[in-house]
């Protein structure tokens, strides 16, 4: 006769075993002395977890969690809008740049002023301001760009 697992005496301490089952129980606690002082130390194991009483979460921790999540809460009520305000300055500083370049390069000498700066105009190379230049300020931007974003962004919850 094979002996009971913990799982089948478990059931016989809890009065669900089969009579196959408690048969096999008796059977082994008259034979067995190690199995009977087994069977001693879980019965003692199962009466304790029977008068413990379970424990329920501290009301400070629930609160604190409700807390927390209403503070989160309040801090992501910002508008749209606002969210945005970065990304139209930027969008509205790259507008105006790509618009200055395209107009300096088509103005037509019509007074001194003008026919001054077309003359310093000339004197760049056309292709330093494309290839230097534009990259250049753009690099600059984007970094300006990045770290007030990087700045808001770390300010929110």
């Amino acid at each position: 006769m094979q002996q009971l697992n913990d799982d089948e005496l478990f059931e016989v301490l809890d009065g669900t075993a089969t009579d196959e089952l408690q048969q096999r129980h008796r059977y082994w606690l008259e034979t067995n002395a190690a199995y009977q002082e087994y069977f001693t130390e879980l019965s003692q194991l199962h009466h304790d977890l029977e008068m413990m009483h379970l424990e329920s979460p501290s009301m400070a921790f629930e609160n604190n969690v409700i807390r927390q999540w209403a503070s989160e809460k309040s801090l992501s009520k910002r508008s749209v809008p606002i969210r945005w305000i970065p990304f139209l300055f930027i969008g509205t500083m790259l507008l105006l740049t790509w618009v200055g370049v395209y107009i300096l390069g088509d103005t037509q000498p019509t007074n001194l002023w003008t026919e001054q700066l077309k003359g310093w105009n000339q004197s760049l190379n056309p292709t330093l301001i494309q290839q230097v230049l534009l990259p250049l300020n753009a690099v600059l931007f984007l970094l300006i760009a990045e770290r007030i974003l990087r700045k808001r962004l770390n300010q929110e919850p």
